[in-house]
């Protein structure tokens, strides 16, 4: 899994994850803002591919990446609203 605490920005791209269907998420991203997630796969089945949580969590990118074995893009903790969560382009 990849973890992002506290983050003002990142590009993070091009990871490959081994999904085993056990972890929350493959990629948790907490009180983090302005993050672009692009390029990346997973293998094997997964739960969510991202996770947010925390109230300062927002403007968060999920874009092109490979996710057919994923059980759905991510999920949102905390009813956080602005979370503003956008993803387009996964498979």
């Amino acid at each position: 899994a990849f973890y992002l605490d506290d983050v003002k920005s990142a590009s993070p791209g091009n990871l490959q994850m081994e999904g085993n269907g056990k972890r929350e998420a493959e990629i948790w991203l907490n009180q983090s803002q302005d993050v672009i997630i692009q390029g990346s796969s997973v293998k094997g089945n997964s739960g969510p591919f991202v996770k947010a949580t925390g109230d300062k969590t927002e403007k968060i990118r999920i874009i092109h990446n490979m996710l057919e074995n994923v059980a759905k893009i991510y999920s949102s903790e905390d009813n956080n609203e602005q979370a503003e969560i956008k993803e387009y382009g996964n498979k």
